[in-house]
């Protein structure tokens, strides 16, 4: 067993190993063409060492269910959450490996598409379950060729950045939920001419904050309205708004915006309002004081009530999560400003 664990620890640490870089005379170009070579092949070197590494390898391999594609890289997770950074060449050149991989691997991430791993994505798109995409670019033709019709998907995680949902019409994905992360949620109030159709998503989870104007004015019932256009078998519908900008509203405020319109009662809602307010501790602001008072809302979470929740239905559930931009030292120091402000004011009033 120790030999075995010894040689695992081996195979997981070869991406890792990396040829030292010399400068080489003219004369030595050749040999060191051909060093370059070998080196890369690191995987290929460690199976056919052995009886012991070749059973190792195979038995890693077969129990990996995820692969993250980095830019200079592929990393191998197993169910075990093991991992193993491996080169691109050096695992599509093993066709026995690669036929392990196509069958284990349900789910695939890509933190920066690298045009050279295309043929990996070929061989592992048809089982794959889950797909994340940290740096989707929808004006990458070869990018959006990879990705689309992948007919075999149940969740898929997407990273907007600069884009927003009109574009996913361009890549075709059918899963029944699907995650959109850095949304402009007003261009999607302002969106009724959206012609993109997602007829499989069930559930949708949008993240994102408003870009043009806050969260104070703005209207679930038209969300709800376009995303339903969007996904017309809609189920669950779960709406993340970060904002940094609302330390003089009152909770009452979303309250009224969120149970007012006439939602949907087939579609299970759930809005989660992420704030992070000018304070060095929230607990101090008004915002988290008003909370408090409300009798409708229950304190969750920390004991401090870091968390708070309310049903605004059957199926509608509202969510405040607060947290804090300022530290300690900056309240200290505002507080202290804010006394020498007032100091020559108060000696005016006991004059």
């Amino acid at each position: 067993m120790l030999i075995e664990e010894i040689l695992r620890d081996v195979l997981r640490n070869l991406g890792n190993s990396t040829p030292s870089s010399t400068t080489t005379a003219p004369s030595d170009e050749n040999n060191s063409k051909k060093d370059s070579e070998n080196d890369s092949n690191t995987l290929a070197k460690f199976m056919v060492s052995g009886r012991e590494p070749l059973d190792v390898a195979f038995k890693f391999f077969k129990s990996v269910k995820a692969a993250v594609l980095n830019e200079d890289s592929i990393e191998l997770i197993t169910d075990k959450d093991e991992s193993a950074k491996v080169q691109f060449n050096d695992v599509i050149s093993i066709k026995a490996v690669m036929e392990i991989l196509q069958k284990g691997i349900k789910k695939l991430e890509c933190t920066k598409f690298n045009e050279e791993f295309v043929p990996f994505w070929d061989s592992m798109k048809s089982n794959v379950k889950e797909l994340e995409l940290s740096d989707f670019n929808f004006d990458n033709k070869k990018y959006i060729e990879v990705v689309k019709n992948m007919d075999s998907l149940d969740k898929a995680i997407i990273e907007l950045d600069i884009y927003c949902i009109g574009f996913m019409e361009g890549i075709s994905l059918t899963c029944n939920e699907l995650v959109l992360k850095g949304e402009a949620f007003d261009q999607i109030e302002n969106g009724e001419d959206l012609k993109i159709k997602l007829p499989s998503v069930k559930k949708l989870t949008v993240a994102g904050r408003y870009v043009g104007w806050g969260p104070t004015d703005m209207s679930l019932e038209s969300l709800i309205k376009n995303l339903k256009a969007i996904c017309p078998v809609l189920e669950e519908l779960n709406l993340l708004i970060d904002d940094d900008n609302v330390d003089d509203e009152v909770p009452q405020t979303f309250i009224e915006l969120i149970s007012k319109p006439k939602i949907d009662e087939k579609i299970n809602l759930k809005v989660v309002f992420n704030f992070t307010l000018n304070e060095s501790s929230w607990q101090k602001s008004k915002f988290h004081k008003e909370l408090q008072k409300h009798p409708d809302i229950e304190m969750i979470g920390a004991k401090d009530g870091s968390k708070s929740k309310i049903k605004a239905g059957e199926k509608k559930l509202i969510e405040f999560n607060l947290s804090s931009e300022m530290t300690e030292d900056d309240d200290e120091e505002k507080e202290e400003e804010e006394e020498e402000d007032s100091e020559p004011a108060s000696k005016k009033i006991k004059t």
